[in-house]
């Protein structure tokens, strides 16, 4: 039952599209994965025997810290979005504590021996829905994912699964369909993020280099593209540097705790209002970068519960040679450093992060 939750998580919530609430595209994704959650948590908590050891580590001490922040920001932080978040995204305290859960149950479940079944069918869903709902106002495709970035970030997920330890013509079927998505998106960030995954199976296979060699390598690659913001400039119209600026001086206001989960729309256009830049006239409710969004809404411990997850989960991956795992995290890593998170790149991000985990 856990494997099926797991892959209902990973495969349909990101073409699972319904008009509920604000978004049909974000609210139900919402919905349904608290609901999965809360079912594989409860399934999890009857059948196996809870033990404090297995938080005894640097991700549990990142988990605890994580936990005591939303507590504080529940208690002294909160607003009308703190705990459910804004209506158009619902990401507040609530779905941090889901996707924790998450990130710490799904180490204990396996995905099917040909799970790169189930991204090609996703994969196949997200394709022809890039093409048949159309573009938004500069024509470029959301599919069932709502926005086009997060289209991107979700081919990029998948796009391993069928690169890694399967039969050759998954592999240029799965590359032929990830490079569809991201080409009809126009996301800079997926192009980025496959050039560097591609990068990254070429040192690893094509070289031969040592897999940990071939990860700070392309980590580093992939903090070059912090540049690409600044270097292209932008318009008028959500231009990440001053997004990504008026984010850093968001988090100023309250460096150690934050300005609570949830809150980051709120903390965002107050300092946008200080610095009198363009972000004042935009609904932004994002930093665009996943770093920038826990800086403003946890300062620096909720940064420094990420970093210890997100290092944590890179070493055991390492050390198991997970090769799949590092190249979606890879993946993972530079999409969602410019982009508004969708809760379903978010799965797939903490599934990542959580296979990590595995003892």
């Amino acid at each position: 039952m856990g494997t099926i939750l797991i892959c209902l998580l990973i495969f349909f919530l990101p073409i699972w599209v319904l008009p509920v609430g604000t978004s049909p595209f974000e609210t139900p994704k919402v919905i349904l994965a608290e609901v999965l959650i809360e079912v594989l948590l409860f399934l999890t908590l009857i059948k196996t025997k809870f033990s404090l050891k297995s938080f005894l580590n640097p991700a549990g001490l990142g988990l605890g810290i994580l936990l005591i922040l939303t507590i504080i920001h529940l208690l002294f932080f909160r607003t009308e979005t703190t705990f459910f978040g804004n209506s158009f995204r619902l990401q507040g305290v609530f779905l941090l504590w889901h996707l924790a859960a998450f990130w710490w149950l799904s180490k204990n479940i396996d995905l099917p021996s040909k799970v790169y079944r189930f991204s090609l069918f996703t994969l196949t869903i997200l394709t022809m829905s890039a093409y048949i709902l159309g573009g938004d106002i500069n024509g470029r495709a959301f599919g069932t994912l709502g926005e086009a970035n997060s289209l991107a970030a979700a081919a990029i997920f998948f796009l391993p699964f069928g690169l890694i330890n399967t039969p050759r013509w998954t592999k240029f079927v799965s590359l032929f369909l990830a490079g569809l998505i991201i080409l009809a998106s126009g996301s800079r960030a997926g192009v980025s993020a496959l050039l560097i995954q591609l990068i990254f199976l070429g040192l690893l296979f094509g070289i031969r280099l040592n897999l940990t060699k071939t990860l700070i390598t392309s980590l580093v690659l992939g903090l070059t593209t912090f540049i690409l913001p600044i270097w292209a400039g932008g318009g008028w119209y959500e231009n990440r540097a001053e997004i990504w600026q008026t984010s850093l001086f968001a988090g100023s206001f309250s460096p150690i705790f934050g300005q609570g989960f949830g809150n980051s729309q709120q903390a965002i256009h107050q300092a946008s209002l200080i610095l009198n830049n363009n972000v004042q006239y935009q609904f932004v409710d994002s930093a665009h970068n996943i770093f920038l969004d826990f800086w403003v809404q946890g300062g620096l411990l909720g940064v420094s519960s990420l970093a210890i997850i997100i290092i944590f989960s890179i070493e055991k991956l390492l050390v198991r040679k997970q090769v799949r795992e590092l190249l979606i995290l890879l993946g993972l890593l530079v999409t969602l450093s410019f982009n508004p998170l969708s809760v379903a790149i978010l799965v797939f991000f903490w599934w990542t992060l959580g296979q990590g985990l595995k003892s």
